[in-house]
């Protein structure tokens, strides 16, 4: 279980304890367990899993694209990638990101807090040259697992 329980609710472990950084090529492995270990659950259970190596499927469009990670210890616990690229909007040509392949590891389900200081992470990485826009999809029956 992580973090300690005051008053019968789980509080998140110390902030400290998970370190973000954008991932290089010594982090392919980690990146594709937890890819592989974390499908997004619904009718149909999908795994994005980026066999055998992650880094290829990044830039194909010409965008640029990031990659965080989220460890804590020596495991990796959440990840996410953002794409950016210009694109007509309104008739108009605009810096858009596209913010794809988040997965929250299970061992830190229910860990919010991770979630929160990796938008925040990104926020950080792109303030120089923003973005106009930003969109994400996600599915309508993107449920979490029964047991977490």
């Amino acid at each position: 279980m992580a973090g300690a329980v005051i008053d019968s609710e789980l509080t998140a472990p110390p902030a400290n304890r998970v370190r973000f950084a954008l991932a290089t090529r010594k982090d392919d492995p980690a990146i594709r367990r937890l890819l592989r270990e974390n499908p997004m659950n619904g009718e149909i259970a999908l795994a994005f899993e980026r066999e055998p190596d992650y880094f290829p499927g990044g830039d194909v469009t010409g965008a640029g694209d990031q990659t965080i990670v989220a460890f804590e210890g020596g495991r990796l616990v959440c990840m996410g990638r953002r794409s950016v690229r210009r694109c007509y909007v309104n008739g108009g040509i605009h810096r858009v990101g596209y913010l794809a392949d988040l997965r929250l590891d299970s061992s830190a389900r229910g860990r919010f807090d991770i979630l929160k200081r990796g938008y925040r992470f990104f926020h950080e990485q792109q303030r120089h040259e923003p973005p106009d826009f930003y969109f994400t999809s996600i599915a309508a029956d993107n449920h979490r697992n029964a047991d977490g």
